[in-house]
């Protein structure tokens, strides 16, 4: 990380997260690099995603929570979402 540019990020993605049993501790130790780290936690389970989502959501922002079926087309299924709060008709 010390090698990455300024006002870059890095993404891991992690297949499978089940749990979280490996997740919690790899988000812990990625924890003090805040803003400049994006962890994935990923499962085709939806139950399992909303889990890791609750649990550790909370703690650990910079994570992001995902179903992901290696079957289908990776990359849409784990590129970065825009949530818009106040959709407008007009931006002007």
């Amino acid at each position: 990380m010390q090698m990455l540019p300024a006002g870059q990020r890095v993404r891991i993605v992690e297949v499978g997260s089940g749990s979280g049993g490996t997740s919690v501790v790899v988000m812990a130790a990625l924890a003090e690099l805040g803003e400049r780290v994006e962890f994935v936690y990923t499962d085709i389970s939806p139950q399992l995603v909303a889990y890791g989502r609750k649990t550790y959501g909370p703690t650990y922002p910079f994570a992001t929570f995902r179903l992901l079926d290696v079957e289908k087309d990776v990359e849409p299924q784990v590129r970065p979402t825009i949530r818009v709060k106040h959709p407008t008709m007009s931006i002007a």
